[in-house]
């Protein structure tokens, strides 16, 4: 027979080793290496990757059918760039204060991100006057920021 403290030994060495595997809280929920979703846990840690790397966040909510019918070829767009920039989606309905900090007013709303803060106050993909950019118009604009990230 084992004794108590052989068995209590034994599970916190067990519940050690699941912590350590477990992913931090902190942790960008990355879905490959272009593509991260953003959550309250891990702002910063998006905001940091725009220091090395073009970031754009995708302002959008599961409910919004501009933001469903952008998403799939945006994605698309961000794993075919060749490494140039990464895509960052940002639920507004999870992530209020972040999003309450952009003033967003339309969704979906694409703004880029050098050195962790807008670049600009041109951004992508819903207009002021309620429309949307074309597909090839998005495509120009990030062309433009993958520029003005460089420079």
């Amino acid at each position: 027979m084992f004794g108590i403290s052989k068995v209590l030994g034994a599970l916190v060495a067990v519940a050690a080793a699941l912590a350590m595997a477990a992913p931090t809280a902190s942790a960008a929920q990355v879905k490959d290496d272009s593509i991260v979703t953003l959550t309250p846990s891990n702002q910063q840690q998006v905001l940091d990757m725009s220091k090395t790397k073009l970031v754009i966040m995708d302002f959008g909510a599961t409910w919004c059918p501009g933001c469903r019918q952008l998403k799939p070829w945006l994605e698309q767009q961000a794993r075919s760039n060749g490494g140039k920039w990464i895509l960052a989606e940002v639920d507004v309905d999870q992530n209020r204060s972040f999003t309450n900090g952009y003033s967003i007013k339309y969704i979906p709303t694409l703004i880029a991100h050098k050195n962790g803060a807008e670049m600009g106050h041109d951004r992508g993909a819903a207009r002021d006057n309620g429309t949307m950019m074309s597909n090839e118009q998005i495509k120009a604009w990030i062309a433009k920021k993958i520029t003005e990230y460089g420079s």
